[in-house]
């Protein structure tokens, strides 16, 4: 199976338009309109998680901080201890139903 190519931020506000109803002409006009709807979604996100807030789409995906503590890693080419700092990372973690339909579309082979 051939790799595709990952989407843009223009190409999910062109799909995000043409979901919701948004006539091809009418976001011809504005086609910014929903890149700044996503831009400003993607702003809030970030802003949570800033703060450690956890985000939730029920069904769909959650994302959360979660700290890792310092440790002592291995250098892999010489197998020497190096200390790994602390660090907060951001993790994404699919729903129920985002699951069930991405794994049904590709048994069905719906993409």
């Amino acid at each position: 199976m051939a790799k595709a190519t990952p989407l843009s931020k223009a190409d999910i506000a062109e799909r995000a338009a043409k979901l919701s109803g948004i006539k091809p002409e009418a976001f011809a006009a504005d086609s910014k309109l929903m890149g700044k709807a996503l831009d400003a979604i993607l702003e809030a996100m970030e802003q949570a998680l800033r703060r450690g807030e956890t985000i939730q789409f029920r069904g769909v995906l959650t994302a959360d901080v979660v700290h890792k503590p310092a440790r002592t890693g291995r250098n892999p080419s010489t197998g020497d201890p190096v200390q790994v700092e602390e660090s907060w990372t951001v993790r994404f973690k699919p729903g129920a139903g985002l699951k069930g339909s991405v794994n049904q579309a590709h048994k069905d082979r719906q993409f």
